[in-house]
């Protein structure tokens, strides 16, 4: 019989894309820190011979292009484990190639694969997050999607940056319900995403493009087995992260990931400023020009400002005061560096006033997952 104490602090993983590569070091890692795990890939066998078998594995065929594979993978982990905890996106290809030179079908697999994918199973995956109220959705990006240098990455490119996308918008809208996204973006790792099993090349077709098509095809193959990353130290510093009260919505993921964020910043707020008086030169003559106009109507950052929602459903009956529970600890579990002491939820006026000291980012993802609630109006004041 499993000890208690254990069981409390297991969590419950599934990983996609775990039968080799960086999926099998996820599992294996996650599994070694005591957490159960359901591993997944198109052919579980292969799974079963780079981990064996453990009472705490769960091994369940699942390709993310099939909505009903992932369908039936997510109900067979719940029904064996009875949560899920951690949803880690890993399954993934690489469609290399010069833009023109790459088949329309191949382009199209890229996105299926690395940005349809992740929307298949975290869609299958909320609604029991959801019925929990807890539960963290992890990506596998890449710096890739941060930004697109090099040669060749014009379809992966598009798919990590539909990711990278995608789990931003998500984020506020399930952080009311207790789930959070991490989106983790690798450098380049010794993982098995360069060989032949993983990357496709277009076939070269155009003489405009035939050189840089045979030493960019040499120069990818010949990075292969040579990457500097340790897919088994990133794995463990996932584990790390997932068991943080606040993980990171993003994690730059090797030195070489640090460096990309910090040129992207840099060529951002280079763009930004390039041409500064003609993009502040666009708006109505009558319009609001405080950068604001398209975001919820939210009155200018203050300390000590409270944040209100109100019920419009008149006097508290249970089902409100359930949201307002709800709204309550989404605040708790989304700002950091406040007491939380310093709540006070009025349920007796259907109103929850929440004394905090948000940033403004926090306020206005805030106001984005709550305030257009038809039960709820949100106020700053």
């Amino acid at each position: 019989m499993k000890d208690v104490d254990h069981m409390a602090d297991q969590q419950i993983w599934l990983v996609t894309g775990a039968g080799r590569g960086l999926g099998v070091d996820i599992a294996r890692a996650a599994l070694a820190a005591g957490h159960a795990v359901v591993a997944t890939a198109r052919r579980p066998a292969s799974i079963v011979a780079a981990l064996g078998r453990h009472d705490d594995l769960l091994t369940v065929p699942l390709d993310v292009t099939d909505e009903g594979s992932v369908a039936d993978a997510v109900r067979a982990g719940v029904e064996r484990f009875g949560r899920l905890d951690v949803v880690v996106n890993n399954a993934g290809s690489f469609h290399a190639g010069f833009f023109e030179e790459m088949d329309a079908g191949d382009f199209r697999a890229q996105i299926e694969t690395t940005l349809f994918g992740p929307v298949a199973v975290t869609r299958a995956a909320l609604p029991q997050m959801r019925a929990q109220r807890s539960g963290l959705v992890v990506t596998i990006s890449s710096t890739a999607g941060i930004a697109a240098e090099g040669e060749f990455l014009t379809a992966y490119a598009a798919s990590k940056f539909g990711v990278e996308g995608f789990m931003e918008g998500l984020a506020p809208e399930i952080a009311p319900f207790g789930i959070r996204t991490m989106i983790l973006e690798p450098g380049f790792f010794r993982t098995e995403l360069l060989t032949p099993q993983s990357t496709r090349f277009a076939e070269p077709s155009i003489a405009d493009y035939a050189d840089r098509s045979e030493a960019t095809t040499a120069a990818w193959r010949g990075m292969d087995g040579r990457q500097g990353g340790d897919p088994a130290r990133l794995a463990q510093a996932l584990v790390h992260l997932a068991a943080l009260p606040e993980p990171p919505a993003r994690f730059a993921a090797g030195a070489d990931a640090i460096q990309t964020f910090e040129r992207k910043a840099a060529t951002l707020l280079a763009q930004a400023v390039a041409h500064r008086d003609l993009s502040g030169s666009l708006a109505h003559d009558d319009a609001d020009l405080d950068g604001r106009a398209a975001a919820p109507a939210v009155a200018p950052y203050r300390r000590g400002m409270k944040i209100v929602v109100t019920s419009r459903s008149g006097s508290p009956d249970d089902q409100v005061r359930q949201e307002l529970e709800a709204v309550d600890q989404a605040l708790r579990q989304s700002f950091s560096g406040f007491d939380p002491d310093v709540i006070v939820p009025e349920v007796e006026r259907s109103f929850a006033q929440l004394a905090v000291q948000p940033s403004p980012a926090d306020v206005l993802a805030y106001a984005r997952a709550i305030g257009d609630r038809a039960d709820f109006e949100l106020v700053i004041d």
